[in-house]
């Protein structure tokens, strides 16, 4: 008696995870795809799993398991090709090792998030190959360039993150999800070059991460931006 949890499936075959038909419901697996048939054959196994989520909350800076891995969503795309499946196309980074991928998923796919654990630790320096973090005993954890990602723009001296462990290794860190940043140039605005049906123009902030703001932004202004998907949310002061 599962008592209504969901279970994975360990394929005895080929060591991949497929995921359990649950209440009607194919769950999507870059594996095997494992449904009822499966129950019968003794290679597989089950194992308890994650959070479940639909293809309708994927976005970028999303988590999930692919393989066994964790892996975030890096860039993310929509569309719906006249009457067919809307397709979720995505751009994937490897969290344990930084190496990417590109995936399209439909809109009946279902997917296992990875089980992170959390740390609160403070940023301390560049050592010139990897980040170096300090938790509350004076403890060094160290997270390299590949793994830490387009986190390295947001980072400032002191600041205080929360490093992400899968099966007890670093494998990056969580920043708090609005920073502030000074913008230290900007690009004229072109026609066409709209951003949820707003004109924007590209600008860059100190650190040299660029990203594309409302007209009205100039030089000198400082402005929020969400780490989680990189993206402008407000201006908070004028030069």
């Amino acid at each position: 008696n599962t008592g209504g949890a969901k279970y994975a499936i360990i394929c005895g075959v080929n060591g991949k995870k497929g995921l359990r038909k649950n209440r009607g419901v194919d769950f999507h697996h870059a594996g095997c795809r494992a449904a009822g048939a499966a129950f019968k054959n003794d290679r597989h196994q089950e194992i308890s799993m994650g959070e479940v989520i639909g293809a309708g909350e994927l976005h970028k800076g999303v988590k999930l398991l692919i393989d066994g891995e964790p892996w975030e969503i890096t860039e993310f795309d929509f569309s719906k090709p006249g009457k067919g499946q809307a397709i979720y196309n995505c751009k994937l980074r490897n969290m344990m090792t930084g190496t990417g991928m590109s995936k399209s998923y439909r809109s009946g796919d279902k997917f296992e998030k990875p089980d992170l654990t959390q740390q609160d630790v403070t940023y301390s320096y560049d050592d010139g190959s990897a980040f170096v973090f300090t938790d509350d005993n004076f403890e060094e954890i160290r997270v390299s360039y590949d793994v830490m990602g387009d986190n390295k723009y947001f980072l400032m001296d002191e600041m205080a993150v929360k490093a992400l462990f899968f099966n007890d290794k670093v494998i990056g860190v969580q920043l708090p999800q609005l920073v502030e940043r000074k913008v230290t140039k900007v690009e004229p605005g072109v026609k066409g070059n709209t951003a949820s049906g707003k004109v924007t123009k590209p600008a860059t902030v100190e650190g040299g991460y660029t990203l594309a703001v409302p007209l009205f932004i100039n030089e000198g202004d400082i402005i929020r931006i969400n780490t989680e998907s990189g993206e402008y949310n407000d201006r908070v002061s004028t030069r």
